[in-house]
C-alpha cells in the first residue's frame, strides 16, 4: 500500500515529485516557498493496520503489532491478541492522541481482570505478561472519546514472561464451612456471590486481599477471626476493597466476599507480604550446600555480568534482584534446574 502525504498552504510551497512514503517511520522534509525562504516541517507518519470495529467481544478481530485507528462512533471496540512467543504485550495511546482514552483487559468475553487510564495524562498504557499460545482480550473504552484517535499493539520477547492465572477455588458457604485459600488471582462466577474462605499463615507477615484494578464489579469484604465479626471493607478504590492484614505464623483468619447490583464474574488477588529476609553472602565462583527448608543467599556482581546458576539435585530455586519477594527475576522450574540471566547496573 502506498500512502501519500499532501501539503496545503496559502503559501505557495514545492515539493520536489510529489513524494510518496512506503515504511513508516519518522520523516523530516523541507519545503522551500517562492522567495527561497526554507521551512522545516516534522511529519510523524504511521502505517495503519485494518481491523473491524464491533462491541461483540465473540467477534474481536485479531490483532499484531502495529498500529491500529479506532473511528469514533459512540462504540468501544473489542480486539483480541495471541502470544506467538513468552512475553510482554503492550497496548497504548501515549503520544498518539488528545483523546481521554481507557483500555479495559478480559482474559475472556465474562472476565474483566484489569484497565488503565491516565497512564500519560489523558491516555492510556497498559503491559499484560503473555504465555505462549494464551490470548488476551482488550476493549477500547469510548467515555470521553469524541474524535478519531490511533492505539499502537506492541510485543516484547521475554522467556520468563507467564500469563496470569485466574484460579477456580472451592469455598464454603458460611464461616464454619469455609475453605483453605492460597495465594494468587480467584475467580468467582456470576453464581457463586456470596463465597467464604479460610487464610493460615504458614510464616509471620501481612496477609493483602483486593479486587481494586482487577475487577468492575461493586464487591466488599467481611473479616472474621474465630468466625465473630471483625470489620468490613468496602469502597476502598471506587467500587473495589483491598485490605492488609497483620498474621502471625499458623494464625488464621476467615473472609466473605459480596458482590452487589447485578453480579457478574470477578477476580480478587490473595498475596502475602513476608518482608525482606536476611540473605547470606557466597561468591560468584563457589558453590553452596543447601541445609535448610529455605535458604537465602546473596552474591555481587559486575555490570553487564552474565552469570549461571545451577541446581545438580533436586532443588528448585528462584533468584530476586533482592531479598523482597516481589523481585523476582528467574526460576530453575523455568529453565530445568539452570538460570542464566545478565546483571544489568
Amino acid at each position: 500500500m502506498i500512502n501519500e502525504i499532501r501539503i496545503e498552504s496559502k503559501t505557495p510551497y514545492l515539493l520536489d515529485n510529489d513524494s510518496l512514503l512506503e515504511t513508516s517511520g519518522e520523516y523530516n522534509f523541507t519545503f522551500q516557498n517562492t522567495q527561497g525562504c526554507d521551512s522545516l516541517v516534522k511529519v510523524d507518519f504511521y502505517r495503519m493496520n485494518e481491523a473491524i470495529q464491533t462491541e461483540d467481544c465473540s467477534l474481536a478481530p485479531q490483532v499484531e503489532e502495529g498500529f491500529y485507528a479506532v473511528t469514533y462512533n459512540d462504540e468501544s471496540p473489542f480486539y483480541k491478541f495471541i502470544a506467538e512467543e513468552n512475553g510482554l504485550l503492550t497496548i497504548s495511546t501515549c503520544g498518539l492522541t488528545e483523546e481521554e482514552t481507557r483500555i479495559d483487559i478480559y482474559k475472556d468475553c465474562n472476565l474483566f481482570v484489569g484497565f488503565n487510564e491516565y497512564a500519560c495524562d489523558d491516555q492510556s498504557s497498559i503491559t499484560v505478561p503473555l504465555t505462549k499460545g494464551d490470548s488476551i482480550l482488550f476493549q477500547m473504552i469510548e467515555h470521553e472519546v469524541y474524535e478519531d484517535y490511533i492505539f499502537e499493539v506492541s510485543f516484547i520477547d521475554d522467556c520468563y514472561a507467564q500469563s496470569t492465572q485466574y484460579l477456580d477455588t472451592s469455598f464454603g458457604n458460611d464461616c464454619a464451612s469455609a475453605l483453605e485459600i492460597t495465594e494468587g488471582y480467584h475467580r468467582v462466577r456470576d453464581e457463586n456471590t456470596s463465597p467464604w474462605y479460610r487464610y493460615t499463615a504458614k510464616e509471620a507477615g501481612t496477609l493483602k486481599i483486593s479486587t481494586c484494578e482487577i475487577s468492575d464489579e461493586d464487591t466488599f469484604i467481611e473479616v472474621y477471626r474465630n468466625c465473630v465479626l471483625d470489620y468490613i471493607i468496602d469502597d476502598k478504590c471506587w467500587i473495589n476493597f483491598n485490605t492488609e492484614i497483620d498474621l502471625e505464623k499458623d494464625e488464621a483468619i476467615t473472609f466473605h466476599l459480596s458482590d452487589r447490583f447485578d453480579p457478574d464474574d470477578y477476580v480478587f488477588e490473595v498475596s502475602f507480604d513476608r518482608g525482606c529476609p536476611e540473605a547470606e553472602s557466597i561468591l560468584i565462583s563457589g558453590t553452596k550446600q543447601v541445609t535448610s527448608e529455605k535458604q537465602w543467599l546473596e552474591f555481587k556482581t559486575e555490570p553487564d555480568q552474565w552469570i549461571n546458576i545451577i541446581s545438580p539435585s533436586t532443588n528448585n530455586f528462584e533468584v530476586y534482584s533482592s531479598t523482597c519477594f516481589d523481585s523476582l527475576i528467574g526460576t530453575s522450574s523455568i529453565s530445568n534446574d539452570t538460570v542464566s540471566l545478565q546483571i544489568i547496573q
